[in-house]
């Protein structure tokens, strides 16, 4: 009796490429809200750590 793979290499590497890329957009997506909200603190008179300018 043999067992016959029902997916194939390409449909496999589809697949892991389709996941590659949905990690890639949460990384991308992460970065750009990090760099977006420390922008805003810097606009509204925050430094970096979060505590009030002096000056």
């Amino acid at each position: 009796m043999t067992l016959r793979n029902s997916y194939s290499l390409q449909r496999t590497m589809i697949i892991d490429i389709l996941l590659i890329g949905f990690a890639a957009l949460l990384v991308a997506s992460e970065l750009v809200m990090d760099t977006h909200s420390t922008a805003l603190k810097k606009v509204a008179g925050f430094d970096y750590q979060g505590s009030k300018n002096r000056g």
